[in-house]
C-alpha cells in the first residue's frame, strides 16, 4: 500500500468515527424529547399548580400524575403563572412559583410531588402486580390498591378510608364491557413506579393521589383522568 493511499484511507476512517459521534450526541434521550415538547398557552393564565400540570400534560401529550398532601383545613390553591414554551419550561415556571412542589422524571413519566417528600404510602414496596381481566386505568388501579401489601402499609399509617374517588369506587372488578384488557405485569417495585408504570403502559392519562391527613380522620383518593 502506498504511502498516498494509507494517508487517504486514514482520513476518510477519521471523518466516519467523527460523523458517527456526532450523530450520536444529536440524538436526545427520550425523557429530554418529551421535556422540550410544546406545551404554551396563549397569554399567561394564573392557575392552581395541579390545574396548570395537568395542562401542560395534555399540551405536550405526555403521561404523568401528580401527589397531593393536605392538612385538616385545605387551604386555597396557590395561584401560579402558566409560563412557558416547552414543558421543561412550564414545569419549572410552577415548581418557580409554587415551591411546595418538585416534578421528576421516571422513564418518560413526569410526576408532581411533594417537596417535603413522596408520601409514605406510595413508598411500599410491591413484590408483584397483575392488571388481570382490567381494561382501563381506574379498574387497574382498584387492583393496585387491594394488593395486600398496600392494604397492609395503609392500615400501619392509620387510613379510616382505603380507596375513593371518581372512578374507583364505582368500579366493580370483574363487571365491565367486553374490551381489551391492559395485560400489566409488574415485580418489584414502589407504588409510585407502579402509579407510573400504568400510565406509561397505555401511553395516555394521568394519575392523582389525594391525601388528607387530620389526625383521627386520614384518607387518600385515587383518580385516573384520561
Amino acid at each position: 500500500m502506498t504511502r498516498k493511499l494509507l494517508i487517504v484511507l486514514v482520513a476518510l476512517l477519521g471523518t466516519t468515527a467523527f460523523a458517527g459521534r456526532y450523530e450520536q450526541s444529536e440524538r436526545l434521550p427520550a425523557d429530554e424529547e418529551l421535556l422540550m415538547r410544546p406545551a404554551a398557552m396563549t397569554g399567561t393564565p394564573e392557575l392552581s399548580a395541579e390545574t396548570a400540570f395537568m395542562i401542560a400534560m395534555d399540551r405536550a401529550g405526555a403521561v404523568g400524575g401528580q401527589a397531593i398532601l393536605h392538612g385538616c383545613e385545605k387551604p386555597p390553591k396557590k395561584v401560579v403563572p402558566y409560563r412557558g414554551n416547552t414543558l421543561r419550561d412550564v414545569l419549572n415556571s410552577i415548581i418557580a412559583a409554587d415551591p411546595n412542589y418538585v416534578w421528576r422524571m421516571d422513564n418518560g413519566v413526569v410526576a408532581l410531588l411533594p417537596a417535603k417528600g413522596v408520601p409514605d404510602l406510595l413508598k411500599v414496596r410491591i413484590s408483584s402486580f397483575d392488571s388481570g381481566d382490567a381494561w382501563s386505568l381506574a379498574t387497574a388501579g382498584i387492583y393496585l390498591f387491594a394488593l395486600p401489601e398496600v392494604r397492609q402499609r395503609a392500615r400501619e399509617l392509620g387510613f379510616s378510608q382505603a380507596i375513593s374517588g371518581s372512578g374507583l369506587g364505582s368500579i366493580v372488578p370483574g363487571q365491565h364491557p367486553a374490551r381489551k384488557v391492559l395485560d400489566i405485569h409488574l415485580q418489584n417495585l414502589t407504588l409510585l413506579e407502579a402509579l407510573n408504570a400504568l400510565v406509561r403502559s397505555t401511553k395516555r392519562g394521568q394519575w392523582i393521589y389525594d391525601e388528607t391527613d387530620c389526625g383521627a380522620e386520614k384518607n387518600f383518593q385515587v383518580q385516573f383522568p384520561e
